[in-house]
């Protein structure tokens, strides 16, 4: 199975990479470094006096550092980890309108393969989608452009096709099973109800109605990391509110996934902006598979915490086992956000993980990324 796990480590130094080295070495094998972006670029022509815009990669993490610690993981025996880098975050940039798919493919190919490692890799394996929302309700973030999704739509069917890994990471409530309704809006308040009839944190206007669904709809990725931590998600409201053990939310979320045909009905049509941000999709079933999910949970630091919510691990390991036991389906895997927080309050996840899923097969992880691979590599 896939552990997945986000780390905003920089690279500063090969001494500071402690935590991101222990994940790995207790069970880590897919490991998505954030964030990466898109800046503007202004060439200017001095003989003919034109200017022209482009676009360039921007990093947070030391490139030359990165590239030395991917082959010290590699000297260690670890050569099968997977390495993301990711577009996005709270409060993240989206992607920079008037530019095509193509025209940010490209550059980000320019960027990842101008650091090929020793052994003819490009920097990273592949990328993971993680935009989202911002603090600032009036942001023009809070709300996905046609272009944006569109654009993330074309990068992931050219990437594929070269046989990068592409994933995406949407809080729950961005793709969400639960429900019917879309909009590229996520400055939204949700919708579900106390026992009182009374809205679930009415003041907390950073939900979203499906928008990743677009994208879903459109083409598919290697896995959906689902971020059951969101800030009041409703896994914290059925665990928290209704008292619903984690282990039988999470067996509860596939079955209802199973008993709908591994799919959920999204009614694009409800969206009625104009152009040029009208959505051309006929409401429709999207196709969400079991073996495509990843469960995403935050480690240490929601625990204790009002707006997300801890799952155990043994809760979580309990959970594939009855599934398995049941349906003969489970997820992907699981991940969690964040590396950094490993180990604190003695808490280290990654190693309750790996024992929560031991037994658990690992070969659809392998035979999909492998055969994407051996497609680009037959062009």
């Amino acid at each position: 199975k896939l552990i997945v796990a986000y780390t905003h480590n920089k690279c500063k130094t090969l001494k500071e990479m402690d935590k991101v080295t222990r994940a790995v070495q207790e069970g880590v094998n897919v490991l998505i470094w954030v964030f990466i972006r898109f800046d503007i670029t202004e060439d200017k022509d001095i003989e003919n006096n034109d200017k022209s815009k482009g676009v360039k990669v921007i990093i947070g993490q030391d490139v030359n550092n990165f590239r030395q610690y991917k082959q010290k993981l590699v000297s260690m025996g670890f050569d099968n980890i997977k390495h993301l880098t990711a577009f996005g975050g709270w409060n993240g940039n989206h992607l920079p309108a008037g530019f095509s798919a193509e025209n940010l493919y490209e550059a980000f190919q320019e960027f990842n393969l101008e650091f090929f490692s020793e052994d003819n890799t490009p920097l990273f394996d592949g990328i993971d989608w993680d935009l989202e929302g911002h603090d600032n309700l009036q942001s023009p973030t809070n709300v996905f452009s046609k272009e944006c999704l569109d654009q993330m739509v074309d990068f992931t069917k050219l990437a594929r096709e070269d046989g990068y890994i592409v994933t995406m990471a949407p809080p729950e409530s961005y793709l969400d099973i639960t429900t019917k309704e879309f909009s590229r809006y996520v400055n939204l308040t949700d919708t579900i109800m106390t026992d009182e009839k009374e809205p679930w944190h009415p003041e907390f206007s950073y939900h979203g109605r499906n928008v990743y669904a677009y994208l879903l709809a459109k083409t598919s990725f290697h896995f959906v990391f689902l971020q059951f931590y969101e800030s009041y998600s409703h896994a914290n409201f059925w665990i928290k509110e209704r008292k619903v053990s984690p282990g039988d939310f999470l067996v509860n979320y596939v079955e209802t996934l199973l008993q709908q045909k591994e799919s959920f009905f999204v009614d694009f049509e409800s969206c009625d902006d104009d152009p040029p941000n009208k959505i051309d999709l006929k409401s429709q079933n999207v196709k969400f598979n079991v073996n495509d999910l990843v469960f995403g949970f935050g480690n240490s630091w929601t625990k204790n915490n009002k707006k997300a919510v801890f799952f155990p691990a043994e809760e979580i390991g309990d959970a594939f086992q009855r599934l398995n036991k049941t349906h003969g389906r489970t997820p992907r895997g699981v991940g969690f956000w964040v590396v950094e927080e490993e180990g604190n309050g003695d808490l280290f996840y990654t190693g309750e993980l790996k024992n929560a899923l031991s037994g658990m097969s690992n070969n659809c992880y392998q035979t999909d990324f492998e055969k994407d691979e051996q497609q680009s590599q037959m062009k």
